[in-house]
């Protein structure tokens, strides 16, 4: 546990938020060698924060145009596409994340020659995938009709967007090492960058077919032309970011590099199935299977809420892994156990308010978004963000079981989580349809989550008592206080827009961090973090 203020400040700067100690007062200022890589966690999450927020703009705009414009059944079409294109990508065997640690790992240990063998065995590995990713599309697409429940009209739309998609995901797999690469050298505001060029070019993309009045397949096509432009954008990036001579002669025998990516990825890769069989792609691949294009259509709407609440959490953690993975190879565990106990009081404490929000208010949205024909999917939101108003309290977690090669320890009970979840839905989606698909997910999420506490807190030897008292109680306090002026201004106030709702919600959640910020955070905290942004001013 921090003994004085000045750790405790340079642990929640490195989670990406600022803290204090409840029990300390101000300390000296840390060095800035040591603050300043914690300033750039910020940075980065910032960076990925804003990208994913305009991508998901983008998305809940152009959604209601393409039922508009294409139907539920056609469009439903499109999603089975990009769902399968979704679920490829996890088939990196979990070598992103571990490329992405094992260039921080160098980084910090100035392991030129590792980070060498790391890089060029990253592209030979990928290469090799690519193959088989496009073979694998290819093969759906010719038997698209059989695998879907889709009229013989459809399914052979349904074979040329696969065949398209074999093509872009060939080329885009090719060069998919370039970010999880960057990512190790921490270059996220060129992450972010790409991504946001991305959401461009998706945007293009959506215009123009709307306008034109294109079939889903030049949109397939379109979208996969920019994603193929923007990787070679950060391919380039790469080049410039790499030492001059990043591969030596030895790197050239990239077997013996890939296995060991391979076994350090594989209890990750089965970790990331779970994920697939708990959540929204194996639901709709389900959903397409049993029932109809238009189900995926409709089980889209709810998707995207989860899909909200997941980027939430996502962005808030996802530039952790390469500091974190510099802890653990310089073997400061302490940190490490700290940042789970105190990122996570100030992960939930920001965090918590805006999903709870997210979920009082789903069925609102969703009326107000696509009209009342839509109603069952709000309820079905529900649903689906029961579990995720949890995550803020473990996020950080998996970062430092990844930082500390202990994913493999996890895999056993994750795995049994997910093959429940996914028995479950195989039962369910027959008799209850739409509502026993997300029933499901729901208990496999939950279930993954009474697994995951105790065993967490076992392999790190982290304080359950401290994470206690300080994340979990005063988050569910900013739950419940959410809740309850959430019904409050839905019952006083008539919500005929959009606008009103995002008024309402905003001024729900400037109550609540209010609140946090005058009662539950203490006076120490509190100028901890006046400290902080002070400092970042001045840089």
């Amino acid at each position: 546990m921090p003994t004085d203020t000045t750790d405790m400040l340079e642990m929640t700067e490195m989670a990406g938020l600022a803290s204090g100690n409840p029990d300390d007062g101000a300390g000296p200022e840390s060095p800035p060698s040591r603050t300043s890589g914690k300033r750039r966690v910020i940075k980065n999450t910032l960076y990925m924060g804003g990208a994913q927020v305009v991508s998901l703009l983008v998305s809940l705009v152009a959604f209601p145009l393409f039922l508009k414009h294409y139907g539920t059944s056609i469009y439903g079409l499109f999603l089975l596409v990009s769902t399968v294109a979704s679920v490829i990508t996890l088939f990196d065997f979990g070598t992103t994340s571990i490329i992405t640690k094992e260039v921080a790992r160098h980084l910090a240990l100035d392991d030129e020659e590792g980070l060498s063998r790391t890089v060029f065995s990253s592209f030979v590995f990928y290469g090799v995938l690519a193959l088989l990713t496009a073979a694998v599309f290819v093969f759906i697409g010719c038997y698209a009709h059989t695998f879907f429940s889709v009229t013989v009209v459809q399914g052979q739309l349904l074979r040329l967007m696969f065949f398209v998609q074999a093509g872009v995901q060939l080329l885009t797999f090719a060069v998919w090492p370039a970010r999880p690469i960057l990512a190790g050298f921490q270059r996220y505001g060129i992450l972010a960058v790409g991504n946001i060029l991305n959401v461009i070019g998706s945007t293009l993309a959506i215009i123009f077919v709307l306008v034109t009045g294109r079939g889903p397949l030049v949109l397939v096509a379109l979208s996969g032309l920019f994603s193929v432009a923007v990787a070679g954008v950060l391919m380039v990036a790469l080049l410039k970011t790499l030492p001059r001579h990043p591969l030596s002669l030895r790197a050239v025998k990239a077997g013996p590099q890939i296995r060991a990516l391979l076994k350090l990825g594989l209890p990750l890769f089965l970790v990331q199935m779970t994920g697939f069989l708990i959540r929204q792609q194996s639901d709709k691949l389900i959903i397409g299977v049993f029932l109809s294009a238009a189900a995926v259509s409709l089980y889209e709407i709810p998707s995207k809420l989860f899909s909200l609440a997941s980027q939430i959490v996502d962005t808030s953690t996802g530039s952790l892994l390469p500091y974190l993975s510099g802890l653990s190879a310089r073997g400061e565990h302490e940190r490490l156990q700290n940042t789970f106990i105190y990122g996570s009081r100030y992960l939930s404490l920001l965090i918590c308010p805006l999903l709870g929000l997210i979920f009082i208010m789903a069925p609102t949205f969703v009326h107000i978004w696509l009209g009342p024909q839509f109603a069952v999917a709000g309820t079905i939101a529900r649903i689906l963000l029961a579990v995720p108003l949890l995550w803020p309290f473990t996020a950080i977690g998996d970062s430092i079981l990844i930082s500390m090669d202990k994913m493999s320890k996890w895999m056993p009970l994750a795995l049994l989580a997910g093959v429940i979840s996914i028995v479950l839905s195989l039962c369910l989606v027959r008799p209850f349809g739409l509502t026993g698909v997300a029933a499901a997910s729901f208990f496999g999420g939950f279930l993954e989550l009474v697994f995951y506490i105790p065993l967490f807190f076992h392999l790190t030897k982290t304080s359950f008592s401290g994470w206690l008292k300080s994340a979990l109680v005063p988050g569910l306090i900013s739950i419940a206080l959410c809740w309850c002026l959430s019904l409050l201004a839905q019952r006083v106030f008539v919500i005929p827009s959009l606008w009103i709702l995002a008024a309402l919600s905003a001024a729900v959640l400037i109550i609540v961090w209010l609140v946090v910020w005058l009662i539950i955070m203490n006076r120490s905290e509190r100028a901890m973090i006046l400290q902080w942004v002070g400092r970042s001013k001045e840089d």
